[in-house]
């Protein structure tokens, strides 16, 4: 046989192709039956001649398959020789290229042994073999179950006259059985922090245990602080108010007015101040506060000034506060201190109802005494009728 027909046996099994490569699977087993074809060194007492050949194997990984293979070949002796019967054992490494593309490629690498049998007992010997060599891989368009191989290999083998080295080509078919390597199931996704939301879309890895967080794996800041509501221990501060870690606003002259609420910053440490931040003077004037005309009813627009004062009181709690009431010097001056002091104790009911410890205050009025303007005008008289808050002490 010559080399350009091997050629053209081994050409014709890469032509021979399927759409999709339907090899066998890691962890499967197969059976090649194939025809083989061997070009013989120059030389040696036979002709080229072709054969069969079958080998047995399995895939150890997607990468590696491991087989034995037999073939015999029986060759028509040349230049007077007796024919020659070979048969070749041969253990077999193969690495597998892309074993899901359409074509794969393969490298193998063969060690074996070789019983030449002859009726001329010169010519019969056993001998060792190695053989190198790569191949195809090609669906038949079988459902998977059966692929074309073919493969040109150089064979060498060793005898005590010195080695000789052949060209086989072989073409067959690959056949699996057997169940693959089931695919492990692919690992759960990870959520190291334990907040519901797998590590690959946390945007906050590393939230503490137990805490709520958003779809996006970060905990909610509802008051917009900066600082997390699991974190917050004074949540539904003001937008824009600065806040210290703990998500309190600051306090910067410790006066215990926060400084978003501080009309007077810088107040010296240990300074009594109102719930402005601003010092406490010894009498407050509660401007605003109204009543009915020759009444103690409040009117509806003293609520806003009388609940600052409330605020004020419940920050100083331990001082003891007069609510004093005055009038101006219309009417008669028993009449003056009765309302006057009704005045004030309705002030103090409502200080009292909104929070502020009664024993810390006391009501008196003084009628039309200790008047701050005139008398004498429409605009004196209406500064005189006021209610007042006199600190007396602690």
């Amino acid at each position: 046989m010559k080399f350009s027909k091997i050629l053209s046996f081994f050409c014709a099994g890469l032509l021979w192709a399927g759409a999709t490569l339907a090899e066998e699977k890691a962890g499967q087993w197969y059976l090649t039956p194939g025809a083989v074809g061997v070009w013989v060194a120059d030389g040696l007492p036979r002709d080229d001649e072709g054969g069969f050949s079958i080998s047995f194997g399995r895939a150890l990984t997607d990468k590696i398959n491991l087989e034995v293979m037999y073939s015999r070949v029986d060759h028509s002796g040349s230049g007077g020789a007796a024919d020659q019967d070979i048969n070749e054992y041969q253990l077999n490494f193969m690495r597998v290229w892309f074993r899901d593309a359409s074509w794969s490629p393969y490298f193998l690498l063969g060690l074996g042994a070789m019983d030449i049998d002859s009726s001329d007992s010169t010519l019969s010997d056993n001998q060792k073999s190695g053989s190198i060599g790569m191949g195809l891989l090609i669906d038949l368009g079988s459902g998977g179950n059966v692929s074309l191989r073919s493969e040109l290999r150089l064979r060498k083998f060793f005898a005590e006259s010195g080695s000789t080295n052949d060209v086989v080509a072989t073409i067959g078919l690959q056949i699996p059985f057997g169940s693959p390597h089931a695919e492990p199931p692919p690992p759960a996704p990870r959520d190291s922090d334990g907040d519901g939301v797998v590590d690959g879309a946390d945007r906050c890895p590393g939230t503490p245990r137990g805490r709520v967080v958003k779809p996006n794996g970060c905990e909610n800041d509802a008051d917009g602080d900066g600082v997390v509501d699991g974190a917050d221990r004074c949540p539904n501060t003001p937008a824009g108010a600065p806040v210290d870690a703990r998500g309190c606003p600051l306090d910067s002259d410790g006066d215990g007015v926060a400084d978003y609420m501080d009309n007077c910053p810088g107040t010296p440490a240990g300074t009594r101040v109102d719930n402005r931040g601003c010092e406490l003077a010894d009498e407050i004037h509660l401007r605003g506060v109204n009543f009915e005309t020759n009444s103690a009813a409040l009117t509806a627009d003293s609520s806003t000034r009388l609940d600052d004062a409330v605020a004020t009181l419940i920050k100083n709690s331990d001082l003891r506060v007069e609510v004093a009431g005055y009038t101006d010097s219309s009417g008669s001056a028993a009449y003056n201190e009765n309302l006057s002091r009704r005045r004030a104790q309705s002030v103090m009911n409502y200080l009292v109802s909104h929070g502020v410890d009664a024993g810390m205050l006391s009501a008196r009025g003084y009628g039309e005494s200790n008047p701050i303007a005139s008398n004498a005008t429409v605009a004196g008289r209406a500064e005189n009728r006021r209610v007042t808050l006199r600190i007396l002490g602690e």
